[in-house]
């Protein structure tokens, strides 16, 4: 009879962890058929971010498997699509799985645009799994359509373009403030609403030097030195080069001959930044740093329309409030980096 008790009371106990895990489920399930099925409205339209966090950091995992591999992609020379995992809840709702660094700035860029209240991240959580072995491990949702990763750059530019004008700045806005200067068709989705969902933020803790409607220029080998702020920097004297894929070895060539101080490890990390879908390069040599700007298919933060109620959250935006949200790791100059283009915008557009 005790025996029969005990059994009674674990069951009792069990049960509404049973029933949570189901309810979690279920609401998966619906917010999967809704993300998953041809529609004509943004992706985010009436969505809960907050309920969506919760699905995503307590819905128990069904399956996981590499994104590109789940995909059916190839990864582009450069892109560390290979360490991001596909996973899949109960109920049928996917979500990215980032690692460590990449993983913290990602639930960066989510919480930064919801303080500027924007709302083209999807939701992203931390969640601990135990085979990361202590890793920081975030996941976001992932939002279909699961075909436009096939689409080549051409269709997907086009979609971009198609896009709203509005849209555009909110783009333009998020990732020239955050420093998202890796910014491309493939760090983004296009629904059939021709709504964006944009992710991959995890180069984001880079000094860069920029003007709006530019490309940055990044230091290489540098990814946090302090340089003088009182010395302009001199965007327009640069080299540029030209760079074919196949002729790679005959432009490291010509670069070691106008820049005979630098080193072979030097080259090896200029080459090593040159993706295949680098058209060329801009090299400026400025306090004993070589600064390299890509001129290739990626897309520029700049949108030539101003949208005053889009930009006014930028506005308030304080130092506290973006040293409060960023990655433990980013120093001084990163936060204030964030601030400045941020000032940057706001002259540009004369916002007063």
């Amino acid at each position: 009879m005790q025996r029969l008790v005990i059994l009674a009371v674990f069951l009792l106990s069990f049960a509404p962890r049973v029933s949570e895990a189901s309810s979690l489920s279920s609401r998966c399930a619906k917010l999967a058929a809704y993300l998953g099925n041809p529609r004509d409205t943004a992706w985010h339209a009436g969505m809960n971010f907050d309920e969506v966090e919760e699905l995503l950091a307590l819905t128990p995992v069904k399956s996981m498997q590499p994104i590109q591999e789940a995909l059916g992609i190839e990864a582009e020379k450069g892109n560390d699509g290979e360490n991001v995992q596909l996973v899949t809840l109960r109920g049928g709702l996917k979500g990215a799985l980032r690692f460590a660094e990449a993983a913290e700035q990602e639930l960066f860029g989510y919480r930064f645009s919801r303080k500027v209240q924007s709302r083209i991240v999807p939701p992203t959580v931390k969640r601990d799994f135990k085979f990361a072995h202590g890793l920081s491990t975030t996941l976001q949702l992932f939002i279909p359509p699961k075909e436009y990763f096939h689409l080549s750059s051409v269709k997907r530019r086009e979609l971009f373009e198609k896009m709203s004008e509005q849209d555009r700045f909110s783009i333009s806005a998020l990732a020239f403030v955050l420093g998202h200067w890796d910014l491309h068709p493939g760090n983004m989705v296009i629904d059939e609403a021709l709504a964006p969902a944009l992710f991959d933020f995890g180069d984001l803790a880079r000094v860069m030097k920029v003007r709006y409607g530019e490309m940055a220029f990044i230091p290489i080998g540098e990814t946090d030195r302090v340089f003088p702020e009182n010395e302009e920097f001199p965007f327009d004297q640069f080299e540029e080069f030209e760079t074919p894929e196949d002729q790679l070895d005959l432009v490291m060539k010509k670069v070691a001959a106008r820049f005979p101080e630098l080193s072979a490890n030097m080259l090896f990390k200029i080459k090593n930044r040159i993706y295949s879908s680098t058209r060329s390069i801009k090299l400026i040599h400025w306090n004993s740093t070589i600064w390299m700007q890509r001129v290739s298919g990626k897309i520029v933060p700049f949108s030539k329309k101003y949208f005053k109620k889009e930009f006014k959250p930028y506005q308030a935006l304080t130092r506290d409030d973006v040293k409060a949200l960023a990655p433990s790791f980013w120093s001084e100059r990163l936060i204030d980096q964030v601030i400045e283009r941020r000032d940057l915008m706001s002259e540009y557009y004369k916002v007063p």
